[in-house]
C-alpha cells in the first residue's frame, strides 16, 4: 500500500475501534511519507494518531501528536491546514483541563479560519466548542444561554453523523441548564436519531455519557439510564476505559434516581 492507501486502513482501524491497529498503520505511514516526502499526508496522519487518542479520553496522549502536525503544516507550508491543527491542539489542551493553553490555541485557531475566509463550517464548529469550554469551566446560566445559540448555529452546518451526534448531546446539555424542556426533547431527539446511525463508532460513547448526564440534570432517569448502558456497552466493547467508567457513575446515579421515590 502507498502512503494514502495506508492512511486510509489506518482511519478504518480508528473508526472501528482498534487503535492498536491504527497506530501500527499510522508509523507505517509515516515512514511512507517521509520517503516521499508528502507533508500533507504526514499531517493527517499525525491527526489521526492525535485525535485517536483524544477522542478515547487520553488527551495527554493526543496532544504529543497533534503538536507534531501543527509542526508538519508550519514547517511543510501547508497554511490552510493550520487552522485545523490548532483547533485539535484546543480540543485536547480543554480536554486536559488546562484553560489558558486552550484559550490560546482557540484565539490562533478562529484568526486563521477568518484568514481563510472559507470555512463558514470550522468557525462554527470552533465558536461552539469554545462555548462548550467555557460552560464547563463555569456553568452560569449566561453560559448556557450562550452555549445553546452556538450549537444551535452549529447544528446547521452539521454535515455527518457524528457532528450530528456530537452538537445534539452538548445541545442537551445546555438545555438542560436552563430547565428549557421543548429544547432537550428535540436535541435528546436529535441524538438517538444519530446514534441509530452511528452506531458503535468513535464518540459514541462520550457522547452518549453526556447526554445522560443532562438527562439526570433533567430527571429523566429512564432515558439517563438508556443511554448510560449505552455508553457503557459501547466503551467497553472499543476498550475506553476513560468513558466506561464514567458511563458507569452515571448508570449509577440514573439508577439510583428511578428507584428513589416520588414526592408529591
Amino acid at each position: 500500500m502507498n502512503a494514502v492507501e495506508t492512511l486510509s486502513a489506518a482511519r478504518e482501524a480508528r473508526a472501528a475501534g482498534s487503535l492498536n491497529l491504527c497506530l501500527l498503520l499510522c508509523a507505517a505511514c509515516l515512514q511512507r511519507v517521509r520517503d516521499e516526502g508528502d507533508p500533507e499526508a504526514e499531517f493527517w496522519t499525525f491527526t489521526c494518531m492525535g485525535n485517536a487518542f483524544v477522542a478515547r479520553g487520553e488527551p495527554e496522549s493526543g496532544l504529543a501528536y497533534l503538536r507534531l502536525a501543527r509542526d508538519v503544516a508550519l514547517e511543510g507550508g501547508l497554511t490552510p491546514r493550520l487552522c485545523v491543527a490548532y483547533h485539535n491542539l484546543f480540543i485536547g489542551e480543554r480536554d486536559a483541563h488546562r484553560g489558558k493553553a486552550a484559550k490560546r490555541h482557540a484565539g490562533v485557531a478562529l484568526t486563521l479560519y477568518r484568514d481563510t475566509g472559507r470555512n463558514h463550517a470550522g468557525i462554527a464548529a470552533l465558536t461552539a466548542d469554545m462555548a462548550e469550554a467555557d460552560l464547563t469551566e463555569s456553568p452560569s446560566l449566561e453560559n448556557a444561554a450562550h452555549a445553546l445559540q452556538c450549537w444551535r448555529g452549529a447544528s446547521t452546518l452539521a454535515d455527518s453523523t457524528r457532528e450530528r451526534m456530537v452538537v445534539a448531546c452538548n445541545w442537551m446539555t445546555a438545555a438542560s441548564l436552563l430547565r428549557l424542556d421543548e429544547r432537550y426533547v428535540s436535541a435528546a431527539d436529535l441524538l438517538d436519531r444519530a446514534l441509530l446511525e452511528h452506531g458503535a463508532s468513535e464518540y459514541a460513547a462520550v457522547c452518549m455519557t453526556t447526554g445522560a448526564r443532562a438527562a439526570l440534570r433533567m430527571r429523566d432517569f429512564e432515558r439517563a439510564s438508556a443511554l448510560a448502558q449505552g455508553a457503557v456497552s459501547v466503551a467497553g466493547i472499543r476498550g475506553e476505559t476513560v468513558w466506561l467508567a464514567q458511563a458507569e457513575e452515571v448508570r449509577s446515579a440514573a439508577l439510583a434516581g428511578r428507584q428513589a421515590p416520588a414526592y408529591t
